[in-house]
C-alpha cells in the first residue's frame, strides 16, 4: 500500500511547480545547468536522470546527518546562485526551514505525496547525533515506490532548467523500472512479518512498511527493528552512494533482525 495520490496528478504538480531556468541557463546553449542536491537519495536521482547533462553536486557532507547538519553561510550563498536546488523535502533537510533559498529554483521532491503524520520524537541513527523530527515523517525515500514518484518531480525540474527532455524521459523510465523491481523485493522481504508475532520497528520505516500493511511503532524494545538499517540508505557507503545497493543491504539487515 503506497500512501500517494495518482501518478498523473503528481506529474502535473511537478510540472506546474518546476522552477524557472536562470538567465544563464536560458541564454547559452552551451551552459550546463548548475544543480545542487541537499541529501543523498535525491542526489542519486539527479545522477541517474541527468548526471552528464548538468553540473551536479550533493552539498551534504558524507559524514553528516541531514536532520542536524547546518551549512555554512558561503554554501547557502552558492546554493542561491544554482539553477536548480533539489531537496527530498517533508522536513528531511531540517535546516531549509530557516534558510532563505529561492523558491522558484527549489524542487521539493516529496511535494504531492500523502505524508504520514506522527508525534515529534527525539532519537538517533547513523553517524549523526540526537535529533528531533517534526509532525510528519520525512523518510518518504525509504519506500522505492515513493522515490519513483519523487523522480517525476526531479525530472520535471531538470528539464525546466535545460536538460534534454528526451534523454530525461528515457532515464526516468529506467529509474522507475528499477525502483519497481526493488519495491517488489521489499514486499517479499516484509511479507513474513505480517504473519509473525508483533515486531517492534523503528517508526521511520512507516512509508515502507505501509506497502504491505505493517505499522512501524516501537514499544519498549531497544533497539527497535530497523534502527541501524536506516543509516544504510541515508548515507554514502565506503564506495559512494548507490540507493539500489544500499536499500538491498538494509533489506538484508531487517530480514536478519526479524529472524534473530
Amino acid at each position: 500500500m503506497i500512501r500517494t495520490g495518482p501518478l498523473v496528478a503528481l506529474l502535473a504538480l511537478a510540472i506546474s511547480c518546476a522552477p524557472a531556468p536562470s538567465p544563464e541557463a536560458q541564454g547559452s546553449a552551451d551552459h550546463q545547468p548548475v544543480v545542487r542536491s541537499l541529501s543523498w537519495p535525491v542526489s542519486w536521482l539527479v545522477e541517474r536522470l541527468a548526471g552528464d547533462l548538468v553540473d551536479h553536486r550533493c552539498v551534504l557532507p558524507a559524514g553528516e546527518d541531514a536532520a542536524t547538519w547546518q551549512p555554512p553561510g558561503d554554501l547557502v550563498a552558492e546554493l542561491a546562485r544554482a539553477d536548480l536546488i533539489v531537496a527530498n523535502g517533508a522536513g528531511f533537510e531540517a535546516w531549509t526551514a530557516t534558510a532563505s533559498l529561492p523558491a522558484s529554483r527549489l524542487v521539493d521532491a516529496s511535494r504531492g505525496i500523502d505524508l504520514i503524520e506522527r508525534q515529534a520524537r527525539t532519537h538517533r541513527h547513523g553517524p549523526g547525533g540526537e535529533h528531533t523530527h517534526g509532525a510528519v515523517d520525512p523518510h518518504t525515500f525509504l519506500d522505492p515506490g515513493l522515490l519513483a514518484l519523487e523522480a517525476v518531480s526531479v525530472a520535471a525540474g531538470l528539464e525546466r532548467v535545460g536538460a534534454d527532455g528526451a534523454t530525461l524521459d528515457q532515464r526516468l523510465a529506467a529509474v522507475q523500472a528499477d525502483l519497481r523491481t526493488l519495491g517488489a523485493e521489499w514486499d517479499l522481504a516484509l511479507a513474513p512479518l505480517l504473519t509473525a508475532p508483533p515486531v517492534d520497528a523503528d517508526p521511520d520505516w512507516a512509508y515502507l512498511f505501509a506497502r504491505v500493511g505493517l505499522r512501524a511503532l516501537p514499544s519498549s524494545g531497544s533497539p527497535p527493528l530497523g534502527s541501524e538499517a536506516i543509516a544504510l540508505i541515508e548515507h554514502p557507503s565506503a564506495t559512494g552512494y548507490d540507493y539500489m545497493a544500499q536499500s538491498r543491504a538494509a533489506m538484508e539487515h531487517i530480514s536478519g533482525d526479524a529472524h534473530d
